[in-house]
Parts: structure tokens; C-alpha cells; sequence
């Protein structure tokens, strides 16, 4: 190994080909599947919704690739010509070692396929998985950055040499966070994930990747692996090389103050104070980490009163639990208030209304038609609470003998949980364009959700799921149903 200094690291951010599998794995055994058999799964799965989504998106990037590559064709619009033109756009992209979002979100349902019939296990190396187990041991977090899409991350993961890795992992990033040779893409992990950029150690085997990480602040090694590209003697200097993960545990200093630190997808908070709004804080934000271990199993099929003997719990959303019951606390009480100041105004003097009601008032009176704007503002916020409320999916189960039938938990007139049974061929997932923001993507969820079930939309994190093919199964992206 070599170093230019010792460090300390809170989190740690993976390179995948390359760094932890070989890149043989991914250019000879991956890439070739998808070549050869994009082709038939088109032809088999054409009409899922989740591939008319991708060809939307692929018949867009063959329009603007078009432009500069004369190789790539426009897709056309009748199914067979469709294939054919798509089959030829990705077989010239995978050659050209291309980086196109859709083109990866289709690779994905294709080795999705692969994996589940049992025709490719994920590749990593020796090394990788027990130093990963000490690291989580130490409540460090391990999150994935990849060019690859997040679900064919989470597939390979899931059907590795090694077994199911998913357990140790505590999120994945590819693309839509933006690209790997760009610094602020790793600002915007740092800013997801809750640790500061100089706290995340990134290993990858590629210099420019270790160069905009650098760059924004985070620490640095780069992989030595066979089969890799050389790396100059410059870059080696300047960020360090190690050639087994095994190096990692040489250079880490692990802090006893991380143990009283909770670390989760997404965020990062301290054990909560005597403070209550530090209380409300953690009970919102804390994430559990063994979602499906089998206390929280039992538990959930106990409050819900669901035969653990016919059901499987395939979701639970700790997140919209409490949130669920915040809100169910919140709203009664904000409508009785606003119920109770309405009345005392309109019936009462002055003189003769409740202390904090004349204040509010007075308040108003003195604000003028400032008074407007928090008013608006927390008229919007009830309403996006009841919104959300009213979309969140708190858990769903799936039938252990009849895999087409599933049972979701959700909320009913904001105040109480409901039972819903429903069919897989009810049920869509959607997803709104890549060119929209991320805020905009967030707020546009929050808003109509992302799947619909009947004629009813709802939300779901992908993240909450016990495994992604639970998701895929009853999203319709796969018709090979999980083994419950």
C-alpha cells in the first residue's frame, strides 16, 4: 500500500468493476448476456410497462445520439421495427462502452432475469466480503457508486459468489446522481448521506474518478486489481493505491464516538438528547437496521393482524409508520384548534375569548396582510401532510400460496390504518422523466406518487423492500415470481 497520509474514514463509497469485481466479470460475462439476448427480452417483455418507460427513454437518446453517431439509428414505432432498431442502438452502445441511463436501467432487467434463473452469479473478490463484515461491525456505513443502474448494483449484490451482500449495504448511487468523473456528484453523495466529504473514504480503480473525489473533499485510494488499467505514477503518488481491501483496516483509526452515532441511508443523526425536539427528531429520522429480521417480522404481522402462516411481509416503511402516527397525533389536534379559535371568534367579544385566541389576534391585527404568508404557509403544510399521508404505503404483504395476491397497510381518513387486498395485474409503477431535477422528481412523488394500484396512486420506497425482486414481481417487470 501506498499512502500520503494516514486516515480516518466515517463512511466508506465502492467503485464496483474493477475495484470489488473483476472487470472480466462485467465485460465478459455481463455486457455479453445483455448483447446477445436484448433482442428476445424485448420480445418477451415488450409490452410491460417498465420497458415502454425505458423505450420512451431509449427512442429520445437515439434521437440525440443520432445527431453525431451515424451508426445509431431513431427507433421506430411498430413493435417488430422497435426490436430491431433498439437491439442495434444498444449492441453499438455496449461496444462502444457507452454511459446511457436508459440503456443501463435495460441491462438491469435483463441480468434481473439472468440472476433469477440462476445463469449468473455476481463475481467479487475473496477480500471484499469479510473485510465489509468488520467495517459494518465498526457502524460505519458501506455505500455503492456505480455507472451501472442502482437496480443491476442491487442484483448483483443480491446473487453474488458470496450470497446475499445486500444486508451489509447501506445504499447505492449510480448516474442520476451524476457523473463519476465530476466532483460535485460526490458533494451531492456527501449531502445524501449525511457525512462530511472529508469523513467518506472512495475506492475505485480509475484515476479521474479518484480526481473529482479529491477534488470535492473526500479521501482517496486507488485499486490495484488484475485485469486493470495502469495508473501513473503521478496518480499513485497523489491519492494512494492499495491491492486488496484488506489494507483498508491498516489505515483506518476507528473512533469510539462513532458507537453512539446511528448511521443510515440517507441520513446521519446522534443519539437523541434529553431536548423533546431532538426526541422528535431521532423517532422521525432514525431508520432501523435489520428491517426484516424476525422480531420485526412478528411484529408487524401481530399489530396488523396478518396470518404469518399466508403472508410474507415483502415491504415495511419504518418511516411512513412514524410518520403515520405523528401526523394522526397532529392533524385531530390542528383541526380542533383551528375549530375552537374560528368559534370563540365568531361568538365571542374580546374581552370574553380564550387568552391565546386574542393573542393570535392581536398578532394578526398588528402583522397586517403580512398575515397572509404564514397562513399560506401552514395551510400548505397540512395539506402536504394529509397528502402524504394519504399516498404512503406503510407495509405490504404477498400471498405465500397464491404469489398474485397481495395485502397493503395504509392510511384511512388520516387517522387510522386499513387493510387493502389487490392483484399484481393491478398494479403499475411509474417513474417521471431523468431530465427533471431531483427536487422536482421528490416534490412530483410526493405529490402523485409512483405507483398506481387500481385506479388509486401510492408511494413506495424502492429502498424498503425486503429484496428487489419482491418489487419487480409485483410491479410486473419480471413474471418469475420470488421464492417466499
Amino acid at each position: 500500500m501506498t499512502a500520503t497520509t494516514t486516515t480516518q474514514f466515517n463512511a466508506l463509497l465502492l467503485d464496483i468493476e474493477g475495484t470489488i469485481t473483476s472487470i472480466s466479470f462485467v465485460k465478459d460475462e455481463l455486457f455479453p448476456y445483455a448483447f446477445e439476448n436484448v433482442g428476445k427480452y424485448l420480445e418477451e417483455h415488450y409490452h410491460k410497462p417498465a420497458t415502454q418507460i425505458i423505450l420512451e427513454d431509449l427512442r429520445l437518446v437515439a434521437e440525440q445520439q443520432a445527431e453525431n453517431d451515424l451508426a445509431v439509428v431513431r427507433i421506430r414505432e411498430p413493435k417488430k421495427e422497435c426490436i430491431e432498431d433498439v437491439t442495434k442502438n444498444v449492441r453499438h452502445w455496449i461496444k462502444r462502452d457507452k454511459k446511457l441511463t436508459p440503456m443501463k436501467a435495460l441491462q438491469g432487467l435483463i441480468w434481473e432475469e439472468a440472476y433469477q434463473k440462476g445463469e449468473v452469479k455476481g463475481h467479487v473478490y475473496p477480500d471484499v466480503l469479510p473485510v465489509l463484515k468488520i467495517v459494518e461491525n465498526r457502524k460505519i456505513p458501506i455505500y455503492i457508486y456505480s455507472s451501472g443502474s442502482v437496480h443491476a448494483q442491487k442484483l448483483l449484490f443480491a446473487n453474488s459468489v458470496e450470497g446475499d451482500m445486500t444486508k451489509i449495504l447501506y445504499g447505492y448511487f449510480d448516474t442520476n446522481i451524476g457523473l463519476k468523473g465530476e466532483s460535485a456528484s460526490y458533494t451531492k453523495i456527501s449531502a445524501e448521506i449525511g457525512v462530511p466529504e472529508k469523513d467518506i473514504l472512495f475506492l475505485t480503480d480509475v484515476e479521474a474518478e479518484a480526481a473529482a473525489a479529491n477534488k470535492a473533499g473526500l479521501q482517496t485510494r486507488l485499486v490495484i486489481r488484475p485485469g486493470n488499467a495502469s495508473l501513473t505514477q503521478e496518480a499513485k503518488n497523489a491519492y494512494g493505491t492499495i491491492e486488496s481491501l484488506e489494507e483498508i483496516l491498516m489505515i483506518t483509526r476507528y473512533l469510539l464516538t462513532i458507537k453512539h452515532n446511528t448511521l443510515h441511508r440517507g441520513f446521519c443523526t446522534s443519539r437523541p438528547s434529553s431536548n423533546i425536539f431532538e426526541k422528535v427528531k431521532h423517532f422521525l429520522l432514525a431508520e432501523e437496521r435489520e428491517n426484516f429480521d424476525s422480531d420485526n417480522i412478528r411484529k408487524a404481522h401481530k399489530k396488523d393482524g396478518v396470518d404469518e402462516e399466508k403472508w410474507t411481509l415483502i415491504y415495511r416503511d419504518i418511516g411512513a409508520s412514524r410518520t403515520f402516527y405523528m401526523t394522526a397525533a397532529f392533524l385531530p389536534c390542528f383541526i380542533i384548534g383551528s375549530a375552537v379559535f374560528a368559534v370563540d371568534i365568531n361568538t365571542n367579544s374580546p374581552s370574553n375569548r380564550f387568552d391565546f385566541v386574542q393573542k393570535l389576534v392581536n398578532d394578526a391585527e398588528e402583522l397586517g396582510s403580512l398575515v397572509v404568508l404564514p397562513s399560506v404557509a401552514l395551510a400548505l403544510v397540512v395539506a402536504f401532510l394529509a397528502r402524504v399521508q394519504q399516498l404512503r404505503l406503510i407495509r405490504i404483504y404477498q400471498n405465500k400460496t397464491n404469489t398474485e395476491e397481495f395485502m397493503a397497510i395504509r392510511s384511512k381518513y388520516m387517522i387510522t390504518q386499513f387493510k387493502e387486498t389487490f392483484r399484481r395485474d393491478e398494479t403499475t409503477g411509474f417513474y417521471f422523466a431523468e431530465d427533471q431535477t431531483d427536487g422536482a422528481r421528490v416534490a412530483l412523488h410526493f405529490l402523485f406518487g409512483n405507483i398506481q394500484i387500481g385506479n388509486r396512486k401510492f408511494m413506495i420506497m424502492d429502498d424498503m423492500f425486503r429484496a428487489n425482486n419482491y418489487r419487480s414481481y409485483m410491479l410486473n417487470e419480471t413474471s418469475v415470481p420470488p421464492r417466499l
